[in-house]
């Protein structure tokens, strides 16, 4: 028959549990085509350190594992119908070069907005409204990547969220989403350096947006937090007592 210590153990998870929630699982898959420009002054100190996109061709969207419309793959068309959507974004301030992996680092607190419109399913496009914005995000890291044979961009830490219409066509309920990082390609006519006003172009790219990978309950506050820390102490001392060894894993 379980002591008491093992009773109390399995009480507290049981109420723990409920605080911790995972959201949705499915993702947007969006496509980054040739088009549009990467600009950098050169500056690494002052008011102006910061790398802009602007005009970044993305293509279409598809939404993978999602509960409506799942592997349907839709365009997005920009003005008047007659192009791509369009990325553009501004970077935090310059922080360096790393040459580990011969990268130009920038901080964070950057933003990227994604515009465009999707037939059949974005509400307000028309020819005198052509765009909406269907992901609005920030990044806390942006670095270009040197490899001798190209440039890559790669934005870290993106949280941001979609647009209402985006979800409701994917069934997607979270319209959170959180990734470690994306990439595109750039192409460039010269080297980026320091020092340098530096200009490129964009080639190509995916952007995986996972709506909601972990979400905390509605109701979570500080009391909340103090809780699950009293917890967490009280459930080391019972497996002292109760001689269990904790395992690394």
């Amino acid at each position: 028959m379980p002591s008491n210590d093992c009773r109390f153990l399995v009480f507290g998870l049981l109420l723990a549990a409920p605080m911790i929630t995972f959201g949705d699982s499915a993702s947007t898959l969006w496509t980054i085509g040739a088009g549009g420009s990467y600009t950098w002054s050169g500056d690494t100190s002052g008011g102006n350190t910061a790398v802009h996109g602007s005009g970044i061709a993305v293509q279409s969207v598809q939404g993978i594992g999602t509960t409506s419309n799942n592997n349907v793959s839709k365009d997005i068309t920009g003005l008047a119908f007659n192009s791509a959507g369009s990325l553009s974004f501004t970077s935090g301030s310059y922080a360096g070069f790393n040459s580990l992996d011969s990268s130009y680092n920038w901080n964070g607190g950057g933003t990227l907005m994604v515009y465009g419109c999707i037939k059949d399913v974005t509400i307000g496009c028309d020819p005198s409204s052509p765009s909406v914005a269907l992901i609005h995000d920030d990044f806390q890291t942006l670095k270009i990547i040197d490899t001798g044979g190209g440039l890559h961009a790669v934005f870290g830490d993106i949280t941001g969220y979609l647009d209402q219409s985006l979800l409701g066509f994917y069934g997607l309920s979270n319209p959170v989403f959180a990734i470690p990082q994306f990439t595109a390609d750039i192409s460039s006519a010269s080297p980026i350096a320091p020092g340098v006003p530096f200009s490129g172009s964009g080639i190509d790219g995916n952007i995986s947006l996972v709506q909601g990978q972990v979400t905390v309950s509605e109701y979570w506050d500080i009391f909340s937090t103090l809780s699950l820390f009293a917890f967490a102490l009280a459930a080391l001392g019972v497996a002292r007592r109760l001689g269990l060894r904790l395992v690394a894993l």
